[in-house]
């Protein structure tokens, strides 16, 4: 039983890790291949920009390949660190209830 609840739990955390859908792979993958064909085809570009989209196409297409991109996994963890700060500071408790029931002032119809 143990074994069971262990391999849901991996499925689970393997489907979490993956952070770029299938539209923003499909596009980085298309980006990766379409800078290596650029850098390949013209000759006359310096070796400088050569290296930085070789970089860039190497990233896109891992993280097209691998479905995960670190920067992603960097923005949402700030965004949930920050939203767990913002609902610690948000106490329920410090809302004031009201101690009377809410009686309205409206005559209401009784049942024949």
């Amino acid at each position: 039983m143990s074994e069971v609840m262990t391999m849901r739990r991996r499925v689970t955390n393997f489907f979490e890790v993956e952070n770029v859908g299938l539209i923003d792979g499909v596009f980085r993958g298309s980006l990766g291949i379409a800078i290596l064909l650029g850098v390949l085809l013209v000759p006359t570009i310096s070796s400088s920009l050569l290296v930085g989209l070789t970089l860039i196409a190497f990233y896109s297409g891992l993280t097209a390949f691998l479905s995960w991109d670190p920067l992603y996994a960097l923005a949402k963890r700030s965004r949930s660190q920050a939203r767990k700060g913002v609902c610690a500071t948000v106490n329920i408790h410090s809302v004031p209830r009201h101690s009377e029931p809410v009686v309205s002032d409206v005559p209401h119809k009784q049942a024949a």
